[in-house]
């Protein structure tokens, strides 16, 4: 192994230690019903100023609830990545991009070679392993099927109790309300946002009841 490989392992390895550390503190945020790591961390493509991907299923009816939670906590601990950021401060940051539910049987359309490749080399990071095996065995559209297999960066099945207390909360007519509430809120924030940004070729922005994509 010459000079050069073994920077790369000895980055790969800091990197991912940060990443874990960090995807940990989806064990408390409502709704998450599985978190994967993608993007460079997933295919080994890793530089110093690498940021960390993640792809996000919540439950049904409640993936505005699920993104609120995740940007607030994830944005109040300085660990959340912003539209704004340039290469170097965005290293490190965990990237919200994209949220989905079970609905979306598909969730890396438009699937060119590059997103099946990613979808091949996802990463189980948190959620119940039996979740995991049905979400790999339902995609649709990658050519080249995979199954779940065991991963030690698998930190956890099951989340904290904190979790469990607020999806309790924001069950029935309450957590309707709330859900509703929040997704006016959060569209009219990524609208206003969104004005003036040219959007490239092949570009996703999605903000659905299934789906809440930016890919651009």
């Amino acid at each position: 192994m010459n000079l050069k490989e073994r920077h790369r392992d000895v980055l790969r390895d800091e990197k991912w230690f940060k990443f874990l550390k960090q995807a940990k503190w989806f064990r408390y945020l409502p709704f998450i019903e599985l978190v994967f790591g993608t993007g460079s961390m997933a295919v080994g493509n890793i530089k110093e100023d690498s940021d960390f991907d993640v792809l996000i299923r919540t439950r049904d009816g409640r993936i505005f609830t699920a993104r609120f939670f995740s940007k607030i906590w994830f944005g109040i601990l300085g660990l959340s990545r912003k539209p704004k950021h340039g290469r170097h401060e965005q290293k490190d940051k965990i990237c919200l991009s994209h949220f989905f539910t079970k609905e979306v049987k598909d969730p890396g359309l438009p699937y060119d070679e590059e997103r099946a490749v990613l979808h091949l080399y996802l990463i189980p990071l948190f959620g119940p392993k039996e979740k995991m095996i049905n979400f790999f065995s339902e995609l649709e559209k990658v050519e080249k099927k995979r199954e779940y297999e065991e991963d030690l960066r698998h930190f956890a099945e099951k989340g904290s109790f904190f979790k469990f207390f607020l999806e309790n909360l924001f069950k029935g007519k309450l957590g309707d309300f709330v859900e509703k509430w929040l997704k006016w809120l959060q569209i009219k924030k990524i609208e206003r946002n969104m004005r003036g940004i040219e959007i490239r070729e092949g570009g996703i922005v999605r903000y659905t009841d299934k789906e809440i994509k930016f890919h651009y």
